[in-house]
C-alpha cells in the first residue's frame, strides 16, 4: 500500500494499525522472537506529566473551572491526559490540538497565535490536528523540547493560567 502525501491522512505521531489479515493470523509456534529494546522519543517523565496535569486541574478547580489537560512526547504522541469529571465533552481533544501546535512551532500557543496574525504565510505550517488558542506550551528539559502540554475547557487565558500554575509545581521542565 502506497503512503499518502495527504497531510490529513497521516497526522504527526499517527501509527496505523497492521492490516486486518495480519491481526487475524494465528500466533506463531516456537520460540518467541527477541526484539531489540525500544528507546522511545524524548518525552517528559511520566510522573512529571501526570503531576503537571493534576496540578493544572486543581488550579482550575479551585476557581470552579473544569478543564482537560494533555501531555505529548516529542513525536506528538499522547503520554498523559486528565479531564475534570465536570468538564465539557471534547476538552481533552482540544488540549491535544493545542499541544500539537505548541510542539510543531516550538512556542507557547499564545505566541504562535501572535505570529500567525503578524505573518499569514506561517499559516501554511498549520495542520488539521492543531489549535492555536492560548493554553499550549512546549515542554523543555535541558534547553531541548521533549514534548508539549496543554489545557482546554475554560477561556483560553484561564486554560493558560491553570497550565502555568501546574508547571510551576514541578521541576522537570
Amino acid at each position: 500500500m502506497a503512503q499518502s502525501s495527504d497531510p490529513v491522512a497521516a497526522l504527526p505521531g499517527q501509527k496505523n494499525p497492521p492490516p486486518l489479515d495480519a491481526m487475524l493470523r494465528p500466533p506463531r509456534s516456537g520460540p518467541a522472537a527477541v526484539e531489540a529494546p525500544y528507546s522511545g522519543p524524548a518525552a517528559p517523565a511520566l510522573s512529571a506529566a501526570q503531576a503537571v496535569a493534576q496540578a493544572a486541574l486543581q488550579a482550575c478547580a479551585a476557581q470552579h473551572l473544569h478543564i482537560g489537560v494533555a501531555v505529548l512526547n516529542s513525536e506528538g504522541s499522547l503520554i498523559a491526559a486528565l479531564v475534570d469529571p465536570d468538564a465539557k465533552p471534547g476538552v481533552a481533544y482540544v488540549a491535544v490540538q493545542k499541544a500539537h501546535a505548541a510542539l510543531a512551532f516550538g512556542e507557547p500557543t499564545t505566541r504562535v497565535q501572535e505570529q500567525l496574525r503578524a505573518d499569514p504565510a506561517l499559516r501554511a505550517r498549520l495542520t488539521p490536528d492543531m489549535a492555536v488558542y492560548p493554553g499550549g506550551i512546549p515542554w523543555q528539559r535541558d534547553g531541548r523540547i521533549v514534548g508539549a502540554v496543554a489545557a482546554s475547557g475554560a477561556t483560553a487565558q484561564q486554560d493558560e493560567a491553570c497550565l502555568l500554575a501546574g508547571l510551576a509545581q514541578i521541576h522537570d521542565r
